[in-house]
């Protein structure tokens, strides 16, 4: 009986394995596998994105941080003469004529001091 069993146990075992080789069941494994892989694909691709779409708002960021429009948004202005930017108090002298410009409007101003 116990040899029976075996040979029984032998001959399950032998079956399965053929089973796995028919054409239908390789080709349920391969489209497994190849879900699998998509799966881990898009997967790969979300997680790229992602880094890449934080990294380019860090960029907007910064660039907006340093953008002159916003600059002058928190109280700076510039100060042309003959339309080139004072870059010194040098770039002046009393009477000169100078435009102010400031993030929503601009002004003319005259030199009175140094």
């Amino acid at each position: 009986n116990k040899r029976i069993e075996r040979y029984e146990l032998q001959i399950n075992i032998k079956s399965d394995k053929i089973k796995s080789y028919y054409p239908v069941n390789l080709l349920t494994n391969k489209l497994s596998e190849v879900d699998k892989s998509q799966k881990r694909l898009y997967n790969s691709f979300s997680n790229i994105l992602r880094s890449k779409e934080l990294y380019l708002n860090k960029r907007i960021s910064l660039l907006n941080s340093l953008s002159p429009l916003n600059i002058l948004a928190r109280g700076y202005s510039l100060v042309y003469k003959n339309d080139e930017i004072v870059r010194s108090s040098d770039g002046v002298e009393i009477g000169d004529k100078v435009i102010l410009r400031f993030s929503d409007t601009q002004a003319v101003a005259t030199i009175t001091e140094k």
